[in-house]
């Protein structure tokens, strides 16, 4: 091609042997050749994007791209070592990274981890992450997280998180004492104070999440809440299930109905055999899926094949049974 080729554009940068030089002669980093111009990075993150989702189908390909880490340092944030996860949660405000920390994240009491540790995982990290978080890719980490946690908390923290998972304007879920977040820096009283003032101005725009986006969250909790069986949970699934108290969020949301069905089918309690026979009472003529779900966990939960009908259900349970060991 004619022309001086100092003067050419540079439009396409493939990540080469750091070692070597390419065949112009100059050794390419990520973006920034020897010389010191900058290639677009737009073109670096869409290969980034189309290559994240070749291999993983990921759904925050765009997230990792645009990240903090990514611009700064992006062959470290793609192929480097993973940093320490608690590390990441301590000191980082960033959502991609957190939520990236919280899914490889342990929990401590369960992997030599301290008392305090444990504490200020749950009730200063993930606690209020579920709860409050304004990114709902952030607050689906932290679910994950407690649904994965044995401590007793993460029950009231998942149940908390259903119930605010709207993403709505309201008090968040915050510790007590000084936050990790205090810690690196930001002064939230400052943050307070702005917000306060803010409101008074009528300067907020929309709050709240997607209805579709806070039913893919309840949804999530419940499937934590599946793994805790506990007569809290079970109250709070049969409250969903049933769908009986209008007060309860979801209680007339499909989907999460059957998600609740679905998890008391998995909890061998008398509990859950009961609410199951309730909602195939009350759906047998109305909603005939969430009806064979009751019936198919009504199934599972007693070993009896007894057919899908309310009546003889509802006379083995007046009769009193026992649970398959």
């Amino acid at each position: 091609m004619p022309g001086n080729p100092e003067k050419l554009p540079l439009t396409v940068v493939m990540p080469c042997d750091m070692s070597r030089p390419c065949a112009s002669g100059r050794r390419w980093a990520l973006g920034v050749c020897e010389r010191g111009r900058t290639v677009p990075r737009l073109l670096v993150r869409a290969a980034v994007i189309g290559l994240c989702g070749g291999l993983a189908g990921c759904a925050s390909n765009w997230e990792a791209a645009t990240s903090r880490d990514f611009k700064e340092h992006p062959f470290q944030s793609l192929f480097g070592k993973t940093p320490d996860p608690l590390h990441v949660l301590r000191t980082s405000p960033e959502g991609y990274a957190r939520a990236k920390a919280m899914k490889r994240l342990e929990e401590p009491l369960r992997s030599g981890g301290t008392q305090e540790d444990q504490d200020e995982v749950v009730d200063h990290i993930l606690g209020p992450a579920a709860t409050s978080d304004p990114s709902p890719v952030v607050r689906a980490a932290a679910i994950d997280a407690l649904s994965r946690f044995e401590d007793e908390r993460a029950t009231r923290y998942l149940i908390a998180a259903y119930h605010q998972a709207d993403g709505g304007a309201r008090d968040a879920v915050l510790p007590t004492t000084t936050s990790p977040i205090q810690q690196v820096g930001l002064n939230t009283k400052s943050l307070s104070k702005t917000s306060s003032l803010a409101d008074g101005l009528g300067l907020h725009g929309p709050s709240g999440f997607p209805n579709e986006v806070t039913a893919s969250l309840r949804s999530k909790v419940i499937v934590g809440l599946a793994r805790k069986v506990q007569p809290e949970t079970v109250r709070f699934l049969t409250a969903v299930a049933t769908g009986a108290d209008a007060s309860t969020p979801g209680a007339a949301d499909r989907d999460c109905r059957m998600a609740a069905v679905r998890a008391l089918g998995t909890m061998k309690t008398k509990e859950s055999v009961i609410a199951l026979n309730t909602v195939l009472a009350s759906e047998k003529s109305k909603d005939v899926a969430l009806a064979g779900r009751a019936h198919e966990g009504l199934v599972q939960l007693t070993g009896k094949d007894v057919p899908p009908d309310p009546e003889e259900w509802s006379k083995i349970v007046q009769a009193g049974f026992e649970l398959p060991k």
